[in-house]
C-alpha cells in the first residue's frame, strides 16, 4: 500500500477506535457528549482520523502515542472553547471540563493506537525518537593543557 493511502486507511482505523470511546462514554452516561448525534460523532471521529493519520505520518510509535495525546487535547480545546462557544450551545458543555478533557484525551489516545499498525516505519527516525547511531567527533581538544 502507499505510503499516502496508508495514512488515510490508519487515520480511518484509528478515528474508528477513537469512535468507539466517544460512543462507550456515551453509553457509560457521561455528561460531555453534547448535543451532536451518535452518527455525527462517529462521522467527525473518522474525518479527524484522516487528519491525525495524515499529520503522524513517519512519527515513531511513541511519537503516534503522544500525538494522540495532543490530538485530543487540540480536539477538546477547539470543541469547548471555540466550536460549541460559536454555536451558542454552550448548555450542552458539562459543569466540569476535566471530565469531556478526560474523554478527548482518551478519544486521541485511541487514535493513535488504532493509527500504529499503519505508521511508516521507514520514516519513524523523526518525533520522539533519537537514533541509534555514533557519531565520530574526531579528537577532543585537552582543555586542561595550556595554549
Amino acid at each position: 500500500m502507499k505510503p499516502l493511502a496508508r495514512s488515510i486507511v490508519g487515520g480511518l482505523i484509528g478515528g474508528a477506535a477513537g469512535a468507539l470511546v466517544l460512543v462507550a462514554s456515551k453509553l457509560a452516561g457521561l455528561p460531555f457528549f453534547g448535543p451532536m448525534s451518535t452518527a455525527g460523532h462517529i462521522g467527525l471521529a473518522l474525518a479527524l482520523g484522516v487528519l491525525f493519520g495524515l499529520a503522524a505520518r513517519g512519527f515513531c510509535r511513541t511519537g503516534v502515542l503522544v500525538w494522540g495525546l495532543v490530538f485530543g487535547a487540540l480536539v477538546w480545546f477547539t470543541t469547548y472553547f471555540v466550536v460549541v462557544p460559536l454555536l451558542r450551545a454552550t448548555d450542552a458543555l458539562p459543569d466540569a471540563p476535566g471530565t469531556s478533557a478526560f474523554a478527548y484525551l482518551s478519544f486521541g489516545l485511541a487514535m493513535g493506537a488504532g493509527f500504529l499498525p499503519f505508521r511508516d516505519e521507514r520514516q519513524s527516525a523523526s518525533l520522539l525518537e533519537t537514533p541509534h547511531r555514533s557519531v565520530d567527533a574526531g579528537p577532543l581538544p585537552d582543555l586542561l593543557d595550556p595554549v
